[in-house]
């Protein structure tokens, strides 16, 4: 899998000892407003790949 970033941001992102991937999605708006966990769901069903990591 290819992991894609933003332009400017950086892919691999160090915490301490971990390093991450960032891997960018093309989301709606998000306020404050939206439940978090129906925005999870809603993107998880759209990327059937990623079913099993989520």
């Amino acid at each position: 899998m290819d992991f894609v970033s933003n332009e400017g941001k950086k892919i691999e992102i160090q915490v301490g000892n971990d390093i991450y991937l960032r891997h960018a999605i093309k989301t709606r708006f998000i306020t404050s407003n939206d439940n978090y966990i129906d925005i999870i769901k809603e993107y998880k069903r759209k990327r059937k790949h990623y079913q099993s990591q989520l």
